[in-house]
């Protein structure tokens, strides 16, 4: 969304704009925008980002979803000038969190090594994450980040340093951009390294189309046309079981079935089961044999 504000500020400066967002700290710095009462909004509307359903045939990134919304909403004409988010949070020469709580000052690579309990199909495996620290011990130094809720889980990660549940938004914005690169899920922390042009590695499986998701300057390990549940698009599904669907989605969605993997290899998507601790080590490996860093 970032970036589809900064084009529609550039291409139309007439518009004073004002977001209110879920996640506020990304706005933080932003020049793009005006602060004001939203009462006092000429015009309100929700934007959103319904080109997904069309993903898997477009060819489309999933930041150009919001241009489209805009552009239709406001009927202007919309062009996406890059493929970026735009963020203006700051790094400083070494991150204060660090410091503070794992008395450390040197290079690191952010590590999300969880998911969230709503889509616990994206789960890797604790063992994985573990294997591929382990593999790159005395070459990246990984710190483990995450929200400490009922919501998420953050195993702890042997030879990483602990953020877990110990950053707000607006420090872990910081924290990605001060990084050489991060690893982990689709998730927050690949669309924040992207706005920065930094080293990313995305463990993504099947589940989500690569070509919605992924950014040019990331290594994103997928599955998709690997197998027939994700030959097209991605799979999107949610659940690799029927215990891990809450109740409130049995009694109000009937089609809740459809969000369950019907490719499980012992407890996990295949998709998953496919990817190796070696092949996402060599992945971040790759950065440093090819100069970028």
């Amino acid at each position: 969304m970032t970036g589809a504000i900064r084009d529609l500020k550039k291409q139309h400066p007439e518009f004073a704009i004002m977001v209110d967002t879920t996640a506020m700290d990304v706005w933080k710095n932003n020049p793009h925008i005006t602060l004001f009462n939203r009462q006092e909004a000429d015009q309100r509307f929700y934007l959103d980002y319904n080109d997904i359903h069309k993903s898997g045939k477009s060819g489309r990134h999933f930041t150009s979803a919001f241009h489209y919304s805009i552009a239709q909403k406001l009927g202007i004409e919309l062009r996406q000038t890059e493929i970026y988010p735009d963020l203006h949070i700051k790094c400083a020469d070494h991150d204060p969190l660090l410091e503070e709580h794992c008395g450390y000052t040197g290079k690191y690579w952010v590590l999300n090594a969880g998911y969230k309990t709503d889509f616990p199909l994206k789960d890797w495996g604790h063992d994985n994450w573990q294997k591929v620290v382990e593999l790159l011990e005395g070459k990246v130094r990984f710190v483990q980040v995450g929200e400490l809720s009922l919501s998420h889980n953050h195993e702890p990660i042997e030879g990483a340093l602990d953020l877990v549940g110990k950053t707000n938004l607006a420090q872990f914005i910081a924290l990605c951009a001060g990084a050489q690169g991060s690893l982990g899920p689709v998730s927050m922390h690949l669309h924040i390294m992207a706005a920065y042009r930094k080293p990313c590695v995305v463990v993504n499986g099947g589940r989500e189309p690569y070509r919605w998701e992924a950014y040019p300057n990331q290594r994103y390990i997928h599955t998709n046309g690997c197998l027939t549940c994700c030959d097209f698009d991605g799979c999107w599904k949610n659940y690799v079981s029927e215990d891990q669907v809450p109740e409130f989605k049995k009694e109000n969605e009937p089609d809740w079935r459809k969000q369950i993997c019907q490719n499980v290899v012992d407890g996990r998507a295949k998709c998953m089961r496919m990817i190796t601790p070696r092949m996402v080590a060599d992945e971040i490996l790759r950065y440093y044999e090819g100069g970028v860093l």
